[in-house]
C-alpha cells in the first residue's frame, strides 16, 4: 500500500504533467508579491560634514533615518521631517553662500529608497 506522502507527490506530478505552464505561472505570480510584499522603505538622508549636506554622495554613505512598510507611510514621514527643518533651519548654497529654495534643497537632502535597492549594496 502506498504513503499519503508518496499519492501527494504522483497527484502533484500529474497536475504539473495536465497544467504545467498554468501551475508554473501561477506559482511565480505567487513568489513575485511574496517577494513585493517583502520590500520594506528607507528613509534616508545624506551625509553632512561641518553643516554642509551631501546629496551627490553614494546612497551607500547616506544615513537611514527611518524604515516603512510602505513608500507613501515613508514619503508621508519626510514631508513632516523636511517641514521640521525648514522650521529650524534657514538653507543656503554652499558655493555662494546664498539663501536657495528651501523646499527643494530640503528635498535634495532625503529619499525614501525601497530596501531592496542595489545601491543600498555596493559593488
Amino acid at each position: 500500500m502506498s504513503s499519503p506522502r508518496f499519492l501527494a507527490q504522483i497527484a502533484a506530478l500529474n497536475l504539473l504533467q495536465d497544467n504545467g505552464p498554468r501551475v508554473l505561472a501561477r506559482h511565480r505570480n505567487l513568489c513575485h508579491a511574496a517577494a513585493l510584499a517583502l520590500v520594506g522603505w528607507y528613509l534616508m538622508t545624506a551625509p553632512s560634514r561641518a553643516g554642509w549636506f551631501d546629496p551627490d554622495a553614494p546612497l551607500l554613505q547616506w544615513t537611514q533615518a527611518g524604515s516603512f512598510d510602505t513608500a507613501s507611510k515613508c514619503e508621508q514621514i519626510r514631508t513632516i521631517a523636511n517641514q521640521k527643518f525648514l522650521d529650524k533651519f534657514d538653507v543656503y548654497n554652499r558655493d555662494t553662500l546664498e539663501k536657495v529654495d528651501p523646499l527643494t534643497a530640503v528635498n535634495r537632502i532625503s529619499r525614501c529608497i525601497a530596501s531592496d535597492d542595489p545601491r543600498l549594496k555596493g559593488k
